[in-house]
């Protein structure tokens, strides 16, 4: 594997050819469809969360920690009981226009909130806690191992669960993709990749394959493997991806203005 630090950086790539295939967050490659013409084609799923677990995450608060990377940090004394409390608040988010801000702004829409008064802040995730302790921000997204820094922290608590929120039904929150021409010219090499990838996901399901999975990515990434188990539960590795699926996330991309015009993905 070759890591490149975000996912236009891993277009650029795929158009020099320097990859075939890459993993990117859902947002970025659909607009890089919609708004600057880039011929990319979605070829399998990547991290996200299966429909039995969602649906799980709606009833079980524990497990719902346990699985969804993403959750708010706030001071003990911030009065949120639900996604509408985010209006009119300023929230630390680690990339602006992307998959979780797109899943902040629908989930607050959706209870009736306006999204378009919450002030965004880019601030990276290792700094968000001491941004909420300093005042500097009201809310911060919290991923993991950072949401654990935030719970265990005496001045400072966890509240909601975005990715579990947002996808409902389950899905990717990256997806894997390459550029138009080499999909059209390798449909051999296409169809076995996404073969293996569909194995992958069958694979992580089995018991007796995830503490070797997990071994095997921490060593792969020279991570120690608590911090493996810490940053990806298994469980998120465990993602559907279809054409309809593909085509409501597009509508709600269309719905937040983050692309400019709706794309057909059947």
């Amino acid at each position: 594997p070759v890591i490149y630090p975000n996912t236009p950086a891993k277009i650029q790539a795929l158009q020099a050819n320097v990859v075939q295939f890459a993993n990117g967050d859902n947002v970025t490659v659909i607009a890089a469809v919609a708004n600057a013409g880039v011929n990319l084609k979605i070829v399998a799923p990547d991290n996200g969360i299966s429909r039995n677990d969602s649906i799980r995450m709606q009833k079980d608060d524990k497990f719902a920690f346990l699985v969804d990377p993403t959750t708010l940090c706030m001071k003990n004394d911030t009065k949120i009981s639900g996604w509408k409390d985010l209006e009119g608040k300023t929230f630390a988010i680690n990339a602006r226009a992307g998959g979780v801000e797109l899943a902040i702004r629908r989930l607050v829409r959706k209870s009736g909130g306006n999204p378009d008064l919450i002030k965004f802040a880019v601030i990276p995730s290792p700094a968000t806690l001491a941004a909420v302790k300093s005042g500097n921000v009201d809310v911060g997204l919290a991923t993991k191992p950072f949401a654990e820094q935030c719970d265990s922290d005496p001045d400072t608590k966890v509240w909601g669960h975005v990715i579990g929120s947002y996808y409902t039904v389950g899905g990717p929150q990256q997806v894997v993709f390459t550029t138009g021409p080499y999909y059209n010219a390798n449909p051999q090499i296409v169809r076995a990749f996404q073969a293996a990838s569909y194995e992958y996901i069958r694979d992580t399901k089995l018991a007796k394959n995830k503490a070797s999975l997990a071994q095997s990515a921490a060593e792969l990434t020279k991570t120690p493997l608590q911090d493996i188990l810490n940053s990806y539960p298994i469980n998120y590795w465990n993602a559907p991806l279809t054409r309809d699926w593909v085509q409501g996330f597009v509508d709600d991309v269309v719905a937040e203005k983050f692309i400019r015009q709706r794309l057909d993905a059947r």
